[in-house]
């Protein structure tokens, strides 16, 4: 069984998530490596194992097979994908990536 007590299960919208994933040295859980800033999904951060999407274990899947996957249901009206954070609490994850979004919103007003 790959879920943990320190799995997060979260709910996606419609559309691309945007990540890119890597397996694993030992080919248990594929890791986000890279995630657009555009991201339907933005509990997901840089590190986080994916562990299953719509209660379908992925964790001994390709990373080729994972995001066939993640793309075949894109247009899905909610998508469920379980991870393992690599660290910090949900509440910190999502500040964190809030922040990210606030400093690209005033980078990019110019006067």
């Amino acid at each position: 069984k790959s879920s943990s007590k320190s799995a997060i299960q979260v709910f996606v919208p419609p559309g691309k998530i945007g990540l890119k994933l890597k397996q694993k040295r030992d080919n248990f859980g594929p890791i986000v490596t890279s995630i657009s800033e555009n991201t339907v999904c933005p509990a997901l951060l840089i590190g986080d194992m994916i562990l299953k999407i719509d209660d379908i274990d992925v964790s001994n899947l390709t990373t080729k097979k994972i995001l066939t996957i993640l793309d075949s249901k894109k247009y899905n009206r909610i998508r469920k994908i379980e991870f393992k954070p690599k660290k910090m609490d949900l509440s910190k994850r999502l500040a964190k990536r809030q922040n990210k979004a606030v400093e690209k919103s005033i980078a990019s007003e110019t006067i």
